[in-house]
């Protein structure tokens, strides 16, 4: 009979660009075929996601679904396509050549939010106290110290009750009172004054005379 043979062949000659992707409900990437002719797209499963368009030398697939905190979800885009003359001509003398089709897939990855522990964890910056070390102080003076950084929420505490207060012990400032007073046998002290934010902590000394 004369005519056109049709192969199929399971060689991915076709290929798409990106091969790969992960999104965000609602995001959207645009993907490219290559290697072949008449470019027909299609989706493993229709319920996560659409495309612009099934036919094609590209298209766009927009994510539709957001999958629970902490897990993905993966979807097969396939592409097939023919190509002329690619397969074995058949012994007819008026026939052109073979039509093969070829195939191609790429990987996109549904992820959801992330973790509120992790979202804290981004947001969490370095603890510092101003002033630091290196106060010093006589009996009845007082100095506030203010925290920054850390996840905003601060705990004051005292190494030595004896020697000196503290105003308060949370919030973002402070304000210490000595109470220690020198006398022969004991001319200077150290107070260390620790505040702690978060899973961080961080120490300052303050010296008294």
């Amino acid at each position: 009979m004369a005519g056109c043979e049709t192969e199929s062949s399971s060689s991915s000659s076709v290929s798409i660009s990106p091969s790969s992707a992960t999104l965000y409900a609602g995001e959207s990437r645009e993907f490219t075929a290559s290697g072949g002719d008449n470019y027909e797209w299609s989706l493993s499963s229709s319920d996560y996601g659409l495309l612009s368009t099934k036919s094609g030398g590209s298209t766009v697939y927009t994510s539709m679904y957001e999958p629970d905190t902490g897990t993905a979800v993966a979807v097969t885009l396939k592409v097939v396509a023919t190509i002329e003359g690619a397969g074995p001509t058949s012994t007819s003398t008026n026939d052109s050549g073979s039509t093969t089709t070829r195939s191609g897939e790429a990987v996109i990855t549904h992820v959801g939010p992330e973790s509120e522990e992790a979202e804290e964890e981004e947001e969490e910056t370095d603890l510092s106290v101003s002033p630091g070390s290196g106060v010093t102080l006589l009996d009845g003076e007082t100095q506030i110290y203010t925290a920054s950084g850390g996840d905003g929420t601060y705990s004051w505490a005292l190494s030595d009750g004896d020697l000196g207060w503290i105003s308060t012990s949370s919030g973002e400032s402070t304000t210490y009172t000595s109470t220690f007073a020198s006398d022969t046998n004991t001319t200077e002290a150290t107070q260390f004054l620790t505040v702690t934010s978060g899973e961080s902590d961080l120490t300052v000394s303050i010296t008294h005379e």
